[in-house]
């Protein structure tokens, strides 16, 4: 039985419109901010059936900005694994927070 690994062909017939659109994005240089990201935003917002949404350039600043929005600030303490990747913590830190770790027993 052959396993497709991707579906590429079939999501992208038209590979024309999005190769003219990364065009467009690259020589305008506006890769952080600008109204190739306000579009994504408003398109993604709609997409998952939100009022907003907030394109970030990291995975730590998704983070950091999730930590923010919950209400988590300097003094809080924050519950995380032992075993995860720097970025976790560094957004805990950043927001001011102290990191618990927890593990398996």
């Amino acid at each position: 039985m052959h396993v497709k690994y991707n579906y590429l062909e079939q999501q992208f017939t038209d590979v024309d419109a999005h190769f003219a659109d990364l065009r467009k994005l690259v020589a305008s240089g506006e890769f952080t901010l600008g109204p190739f990201v306000e579009a994504f935003e408003k398109k993604f917002a709609t997409y998952i059936g939100v009022k907003h949404a907030i394109g970030t350039n990291t995975g730590t600043g998704a983070l950091t900005l999730a930590l923010k929005s919950v209400g988590v600030k300097t003094g809080s303490e924050v519950i995380t694994v032992a075993n995860t990747f720097i970025a976790t913590v560094g957004a805990i830190v950043a927001v001011g927070a102290r990191p618990v770790f927890c593990g398996l027993r």
